[in-house]
């Protein structure tokens, strides 16, 4: 935690106080470096090696994660281009990239365990089979909610339509504890919330804090800063019932992060431009990696994670390049008839 914030703190107050860049709307081609980089983050926690700054590193980078998804689909709904037949599309685009990996890894799983451990650990659970997909059952809900609500509220005030999204989100964080959905697929849907704030006000706040862009930046570095320590001087445990502490904490998360990333000119590489071309694998198919890496303790922690770096992204882009061989080419020869 503190090397990724301290790490974006560091070249934010670079690009605003040495190259004097201001605060900027986002676009696409900005996320492309934060796409990249998260799920690799996301990977060191799942290591459980270094727990001291990685232990809410989940939470962290999900918060984030929903804030872009927020934040995208405000920006949808406010070019009209919400339609409640568009979310099974939506839906369809998050499921499709699981058909290969979800074969590869009940196959390697069920040559390793009993049938019966599987389903257990993996078929009954918060996720889509595959370990660490959690979120994206959260998302589909999040999706849901959304597009009937839009649909719902459609010519009508805006302010019905919020007060039913924020409504809706908290009651998911309520009816999730209830169910037993893992706290951190239900506490970081506020980053979900944080996004659609964000681009309301987003003209407005990237104006006043380019009014004095210098002074801006280092406050939201400090407040971004002081929230990571609190959080690592005040473990929170995700067993508690915090239905405020732990949602507005990532919710203010996502709020900083997204801001002072706001800085960060567009990256042209084309390493970083690939990694976020298969960044929604990167998260589904790292269960594979770890599956076939093995026991990390037959491993030094260093060799571990550097096969962890390395494995889970070749699993991704193979996975990556079957989808699409399959899926597209299938979805074409149906257009051509």
């Amino acid at each position: 935690m503190y090397f990724f914030t301290t790490l974006l703190i560091v070249v934010s107050l670079y690009y605003v106080l040495l190259r004097n860049r201001k605060f900027g709307i986002f676009t696409s081609e900005k996320t492309i470096l934060l796409k990249a980089f998260l799920p690799f983050m996301i990977f060191i926690h799942h290591t459980y090696l270094f727990n001291n700054d990685f232990k809410l590193a989940g939470a962290f980078v999900c918060s984030v994660f929903f804030f872009k998804s927020g934040y995208g689909l405000e920006t949808k709904r406010k070019r009209n281009a919400i339609n409640i037949t568009e979310l099974a599309t939506s839906v369809k685009k998050l499921l499709v990239p699981f058909v290969i990996p979800v074969v590869l890894f009940l196959t390697i799983r069920f040559f390793r365990e009993p049938f019966s451990v599987v389903v257990e650990e993996n078929i009954l659970q918060y996720q889509i089979i595959l370990p660490y997909t959690w979120f994206v059952l959260t998302l589909i809900i999040l999706y849901s909610l959304y597009y009937m609500i839009a649909s719902i509220s459609l010519n009508r005030s805006n302010v019905i339509f919020y007060s039913l999204i924020v409504a809706a989100v908290f009651a998911f964080n309520i009816l999730g504890f209830i169910w037993g959905v893992p706290a951190w697929g239900r506490y970081t849907t506020t980053g979900f919330l944080a996004g659609i704030l964000y681009i309301n006000i987003e003209n407005g706040l990237i104006e006043k804090l380019n009014a004095y862009a210098k002074v801006s930046a280092v406050i939201c570095s400090v407040l971004l800063f002081s929230v990571t320590a609190f959080v690592r001087e005040n473990p929170i445990e995700w067993g508690e019932v915090q239905f405020l502490k732990m949602p507005l904490l990532a919710f203010t998360w996502a709020f900083l992060v997204m801001t002072l990333y706001s800085v960060i000119p567009p990256f042209e590489n084309r390493i970083v431009k690939y990694l976020s071309s298969i960044s929604f694998e990167l998260y589904i198919c790292q269960s594979i990696g770890f599956l076939l890496i093995g026991d990390k303790h037959q491993y030094h922690p260093v060799i571990f994670v550097l096969l962890v770096l390395v494995v889970c992204p070749i699993v991704a882009s193979l996975c990556k390049l079957m989808t699409d061989a399959i899926f597209h080419r299938k979805h074409e020869s149906i257009n051509c008839r």
